[in-house]
């Protein structure tokens, strides 16, 4: 006759016997050493490529800051030569009898370049008009662009 279980006995697993290994997991210390060193050199990977990405944003920032800065003066140049062609033109307008004296001592157009840098130029170009009243303009600008100039360029003359 079988006798019954204990039920103390079912839930209780037999005990095995070491032989010298165990179910823990361990972790070997070289192993922790070589990935806190390769944790470190990635973070200043990084850092180092931040730092080279800010300081290239940086000079290219200054660059056109320069640039537009140079852009600027060159527009207020401009239109300080334009402020001087106006009021040669009033007094001219004022002194002239009519339109052909008017057109035959100013012309039809007035057209200059102003430096912006090295390798740029502002050029203006104004169509002079004869007022019909007082209040109206002497003037309309006719081109004002930037051109790229190459100091090194050869000219042939003919």
């Amino acid at each position: 006759m079988k006798q019954p279980k204990n039920p103390k006995n079912i839930l209780m697993l037999p005990k095995s016997k070491s032989n010298g290994s165990s179910s823990e997991f361990n972790i070997n210390p070289g192993l922790t050493s070589i990935l806190l060193i390769f944790a470190v050199l990635c973070l200043v990977s990084f850092a180092v490529l931040t730092y080279v990405s800010a300081n290239s944003d940086k000079k290219l920032n200054d660059k056109v800051l320069s640039r537009t800065t140079e852009y600027y003066e060159a527009c207020n140049t401009a239109q300080g030569v334009i402020s001087q062609i106006d009021n040669e033109l009033e007094a001219l307008y004022r002194s002239c009898s009519g339109s052909e004296d008017y057109f035959e001592e100013a012309g039809t157009y007035r057209s200059f370049f102003v430096e912006v840098n090295d390798t740029q130029n502002l050029y203006v170009t104004i169509d002079i008009l004869y007022p019909t009243d007082a209040d109206s303009g002497f003037y309309s600008i006719k081109e004002w662009y930037v051109e790229n100039i190459n100091r090194n360029a050869i000219i042939i003359e003919d």
